[in-house]
């Protein structure tokens, strides 16, 4: 008798979207629903316990035995073999999944096995429509597995909402590994231990696990004594120390924020700086600070002691660096030393939070009897110290109509110039040259500083709050002029904190001349001779003398800009074009070729 059974292969697929199938080669394989739906839930999820899968897709007394059954009918009638281990059932590794949007719909026809399983394929349709960062997540792991051991101690750190265990989830899958946590035997497995560690495996059994273990270093707090004995007796060269990174924009603008506007994509990327959780919680619940986080803070804070806790609140209404005056104002200079060991404040040339998300969710949740009075008693301190444009932000804060201008008579000419306008208006020198063919000269540029991203031809610079240092895109000067186009979009989320700061969004620096590319609403011309040219439009031509380096950078925070850099040589028979003539004497008397700004 001929065996009806199909034959296993490794050549199968399953499709996100469109309607739910599994084809083996080209042809469909005819799974029966729940079996189909078992394959889903292993593809997305990983490996899962049976009666996790059993409960959720029949919630019977019967549902272990339907479970075996339908085992058995992928095995033998639709030529699937599934993993196990132990009590675990594993995506099989003959299936891929095919997650390329070729239909509308996901899953499509496996409504209605279970309200259990309806309710997991809701969400799972939601995550795979508007929040994809398990595509980003596992490109990610599988960078950081070219340089990790197996077997092998990994500790992860990051801050809140960085996506910790996301990242292990996909080592573990890219790794082909169980993903276990807390309590579980000595098997070949990715174990994941994250605080408080109370239900952490005995340190004897982890120091002879097998397989690879991951711990998730605290964000705040000393080191738990369960990390520090790890580290003290595992094996050196088996032991990593990985710092969770920043999801790139470009990651973000592909998958997450791909229906929004560039500026609006930035900003909210900006807000939770670039943290994988905290981005998709923020769309999630359409909020910059989701509750979730917010209580996270609050939890992490209630471990200080009190005094330090009520000081750290505090000090949250503080944007800026924080000096020991303003330290001694707001009655934290006695607790600074256990600020700063328990990790919530370093010391940069001033004392700054060191999760700026930390200070923003703190100020979010205070009183706002309390916000106003300190805020007030921040403003009377700075006045004191001749501080006036700080002193009338943090009025502004505490709810006072202030009198910018007169708040500004004494601040930078740039503060002045972006505040106010309160600078004349002049116009750049600017005459028409021939340009010909493009340059080669952009081709070799020298980058540095964090924040700055390639998106094919278009440079991004993408700078959260309380960004330090700079970004430079530098190139080698070249022995003849050229033109230098500059196109683009430039974003200053706080224009108001730029300008107290002095820091203008984007600067083209030209051998000695600078031009800055500011919230202004007419070309200015600062007692340096430096340019403040408005940034609203970001569509300039230049013409670059010879020999004479070339860089564009920022310092500025809570900034976003995309923009695309050109060169061109110069050429008697070329088009004509209009340009601002860098280095030019601006009061010498205009040649009969300027015309107006």
């Amino acid at each position: 008798m001929e065996d009806s059974r199909i034959k296993k292969t490794g050549d199968c697929t399953l499709y996100v979207f469109g309607p739910a199938r599994l084809l083996c080669g080209a042809k469909k394989r005819p799974a029966r629903r729940k079996a189909l739906a078992l394959l889903y839930y292993l593809a997305l999820e990983g490996p899962s316990r049976r009666e996790t899968i059993a409960d959720m897709l029949w919630n019977s007394p019967n549902s272990r035995a339907n479970l075996r059954a339908e085992i058995y009918h992928l095995r033998y009638q639709v030529g699937i073999d599934l993993e196990k281990h132990q009590d675990l059932l594993l995506p099989p590794k003959s299936i891929g999944i095919d997650r390329n949007r070729a239909q509308n719909g996901i899953m499509e026809g496996l409504e209605g096995i279970t309200p259990e399983f309806d309710a997991w394929l809701t969400r799972k349709r939601f995550e795979l429509e508007t929040m994809s960062t398990v595509i980003s997540v596992q490109e990610l792991a599988e960078k950081l597995l070219e340089d990790l051991p197996v077997p092998g101690l990994w500790v992860l750190s990051g801050p809140v909402g960085s996506g910790i265990k996301l990242i292990a989830q996909a080592l573990a899958r890219v790794l082909g590994l169980p993903f276990l946590e807390g309590d579980a035997p000595s098997q070949r497995a990715l174990l994941y231990l994250e605080p408080p560690f109370e239900h952490a495996p005995p340190l004897e059994l982890l120091l002879r696990w097998p397989s690879v273990l991951v711990i998730e270093r605290p964000p705040f707090g000393e080191d738990p004594s369960l990390l520090l004995q790890l580290r003290a007796s595992y094996p050196v060269e088996r032991t990593r120390y990985i710092e969770t990174p920043a999801m790139p924009f470009t990651t973000a603008r592909k998958t997450l924020l791909q229906e929004y506007s560039f500026v609006e994509a930035a900003r909210r990327y900006l807000s939770s700086h670039g943290r994988w959780e905290l981005l998709e919680e923020s769309l999630r619940a359409n909020h910059d600070l989701p509750l979730r986080f917010r209580a996270r803070y609050r939890i992490e804070a209630r471990r200080l002691p009190r005094e330090s806790r009520l000081a750290l609140e505090r000090l949250s209404i503080c944007r800026c660096k924080i000096d020991n005056n303003m330290l001694e104002l707001l009655g934290a200079s006695q607790q600074i030393e256990e600020l700063e060991r328990r990790r919530w404040l370093i010391f940069d040339d001033g004392w700054r939070f060191a999760d700026p998300v930390a200070r923003r969710s703190l100020a979010y949740d205070l009183p706002t009897g309390l916000k106003r009075k300190y805020h007030e008693e921040a403003a009377s301190l700075l006045e004191e110290e001749g501080r006036l444009l700080e002193s009338a932000w943090h009025r502004s804060e505490s709810g006072e109509e202030v009198d910018w201008r007169n708040a500004g008579r004494y601040a930078a000419e740039y503060s002045r110039a972006v505040l106010f306008d309160g600078l004349s208006p002049f116009d750049p020198p600017k005459e028409f040259v021939k340009i010909g063919r493009e340059s080669a000269l952009l081709m070799t540029v020298n980058t540095r500083g964090e924040g700055l991203e390639k998106d094919e031809e278009d440079w991004l610079i993408l700078r959260p709050a309380d960004s330090r240092g700079s970004v430079w895109l530098e190139w080698e000067e070249e022995n003849a002029p050229m033109v230098l186009r500059l196109s683009g979009l430039v974003e200053a989320f706080s224009p108001q904190q730029g300008a107290l700061e002095g820091r203008p969004p984007l600067e083209l620096r030209v051998g000695e001349h600078t031009i800055a590319f500011a919230p202004v609403s007419h070309p200015t011309v600062l007692s340096d001779g430096s340019w403040l040219l408005p940034m609203s439009r970001l569509e300039y031509s230049f013409l670059i003398p010879a020999k004479k380096p070339l860089a564009i950078s920022s310092r500025a925070a809570e900034i976003a800009a995309r923009f695309r850099v050109n060169a061109y040589t110069l050429s008697p028979e070329g088009k004509d074009t209009e340009v601002l003539v860098v280095g030019r004497t601006i009061n010498s008397p205009a040649p009969e070729t300027l015309r107006a700004f």
